[in-house]
């Protein structure tokens, strides 16, 4: 059976804690203006030193067969960024993921309903070096928790791996990648064991 899959995900900063402020009217003000764009950057970098809520749409397009309806699942993370000083040089950055899921589920004779509530909760920890700007990286664990709403939202298994992330911060861009891995290591026998690499640019 052939099958597509296809993700989409848009992000978009919900609140920032370090907020920089400048009125309208101020737009020709240059050191307003670069405050501004260092917020940004600051805001589109998941390791940042600023504390921010990111909210982060997913959907995918699940395919089959051409006699197959087409079907889309939403996933909706809420990912805080709570960036702590461990020394002058170096943050640790705590990043809990939380998703608001909304699937497609078989009930029988080829019929649907939607399926929503709660993800399995994800928590992500990086070592970073405290600056924002040149090459910024970090690296930490990765954990999945099977805290679901439903078992037909939850992968219903113990997971964790390692999260590694590189960022070329310059003056007027944030470009790098956050690649991930999970494995399971325990939970429910009657489920599938979890092996997931993940690249998000």
């Amino acid at each position: 059976m052939f099958r597509t899959l296809l993700t989409i995900a848009l992000s978009l900063p919900l609140v920032a804690l370090s907020p920089v402020f400048a009125d309208a009217s101020e737009h020709e003000d240059t050191a307003a203006q670069d405050a501004l764009a260092e917020t940004a950057k600051q805001l589109n970098n998941p390791i940042s030193s600023v504390w921010n809520i990111t909210v982060q749409n997913n959907y995918t397009l699940l395919g089959g067969d051409a006699t197959e309806e087409l079907r889309g699942s939403w996933v909706t993370n809420f990912q805080p960024v709570l960036p702590v000083p461990l020394t002058p040089t170096f943050n640790l950055i705590s990043r809990p993921i939380l998703p608001i899921v909304s699937i497609p589920v078989p009930v029988g004779n080829d019929v649907t309903e939607r399926k929503q509530g709660l993800g399995d909760f994800a928590f992500q920890a990086f070592v970073s070096p405290n600056t924002s700007s040149g090459f910024v990286w970090g690296v930490g664990p990765l954990f999945v928790f099977p805290t679901a709403t439903s078992d037909e939202l939850s992968s219903e298994k113990w997971s964790a791996g390692p999260a590694l992330v590189g960022l070329s911060v310059g003056k007027n861009s944030v470009v790098g990648a956050l690649l991930t891995h999970t494995q399971s290591f325990a939970g429910s026998s009657s489920r599938p064991d979890v092996s997931v690499t993940a690249l998000q640019y």
